[in-house]
């Protein structure tokens, strides 16, 4: 232990403090003259006290002090500044922190992989944060474990998608070995088409793959309310079910175009009723545009202008298949879903919307559309 000494400018003050790695058997003097402003004196003593495990010991300087004084007072605070060890002034080191949050990561893992494994049931991970009642109890499982562990900061405060997530990343990675030995026998052919345009329409508004999708509950609130509002007899768990076998079959893969280009694209929806009464909706914007059903995807087109060419299809599409669905009965239920440019972007140019549009419609394959 050393003591440190406080002269006494500041009346005689003694303290204890760890050794360290230093030699504590010089003293340095520092001299607090009188031009020191007040208060300034305590702040010093203290980054002493924090900084270096010297012995210090303040003195006092007198009215009559020189610029000698003066120059020996600053050289003393650069000497102390020296002599303070890189924690004391900056903090924790960069190193240490990453290693603090490699320990965290870590254990996290392990706390996921503890709940899983008592909460699964004989299913999937893929179950596990599909099926809304399972993934509640891996959730809660999580946060118990997080509970007990101490060493975790903050735990309380880590959202439920990244524990959903780091379950995703744990199979990608091959570092979850629980074997599941229940299958779901769920027919979902009649709700893919439902599946992919909802998956496609959240991915394009969020910028993030369906798996992101279900792993945060409110995105996965969303795309059941879609999935609702296209086919209100579907089963929530099956559209989501069907959206997990397209991913596996490589089929909601983002268009190339969409992940490269920067067009100030906003993404909306609009039911053809609403279209035809408020046509003001949509601004007179470049961009895309598709119509589609539960069925699937009808027609994408683009466009100079989204008011303008919208309100031609809707008075008489130059499409005659398209123009003979949307007079008939099923119209009713027929959403069009809008790529919105920035009219300053690339976008205005005819040639790139194309590329777009081509891109679309080789992926998507609307019913109506002649293949470029």
């Amino acid at each position: 232990m050393l003591k440190v000494l406080k002269g006494n400018a500041f009346g005689t003050v003694e303290h204890n403090t760890t050794t360290g790695r230093r030699s504590a058997n010089r003293s340095l003097i520092v001299a607090a003259p009188s031009f020191l402003h007040p208060g300034m004196d305590q702040l010093l003593y203290n980054f002493c006290m924090r900084s270096t495990s010297k012995r210090i010991i303040f003195t006092q300087g007198n009215a009559d002090e020189s610029g000698l004084a003066r120059r020996w007072f600053v050289c003393a605070v650069v000497s102390l500044f020296c002599l303070a060890t890189p924690a004391a002034i900056f903090g924790q080191p960069k190193t240490d922190r990453k290693q603090s949050t490699r320990r965290e990561t870590a254990q996290l893992k392990t706390i996921v992989i503890d709940a899983f494994a008592a909460t699964h049931d004989g299913w999937s991970i893929d179950e596990v944060i599909l099926q809304t009642k399972l993934n509640a109890a891996f959730i809660e499982a999580c946060r118990k474990k997080l509970a007990a562990a101490a060493s975790i900061p903050n735990a309380d405060q880590i959202k439920d998608e990244r524990l959903n997530w780091t379950l995703m990343n744990l199979r990608k990675a091959g570092k979850l070995k629980i074997k599941s030995t229940k299958r779901s026998q769920i027919d979902t052919t009649s709700v893919r088409h439902v599946a992919e345009i909802v998956a496609r329409s959240l991915q394009d508004q969020h910028q993030c793959s369906i798996d992101r999708l279900m792993c945060q509950k409110d995105l996965r609130k969303q795309f059941d309310d879609a999935a609702a509002k296209i086919a209100p007899s579907s089963q929530a768990y099956a559209v989501r079910k069907a959206a997990f076998q397209l991913r596996k079959a490589r089929k909601l893969r983002p268009e190339l175009i969409s992940r490269i280009a920067d067009w100030g694209r906003k993404i909306s929806e609009h039911s053809l009723a609403d279209l035809k009464t408020s046509p003001m909706l949509l601004d007179e914007h470049p961009g895309i545009y598709i119509f589609r059903d539960a069925t699937g995807y009808l027609y994408i087109g683009q466009t100079e202008n989204l008011r303008a060419r919208l309100q031609e299809h809707l008075d008489e599409s130059h499409n005659a298949s398209l123009a003979g669905y949307l007079k008939s009965n099923a119209s009713g239920d027929i959403t069009v879903e809008v790529h919105d440019f920035d009219p300053e972007s690339k976008a205005s140019r005819t040639m790139v919307r194309r590329a777009y549009e081509s891109e679309l419609i080789a992926s998507r394959k609307p019913r109506f559309n002649i293949q470029p």
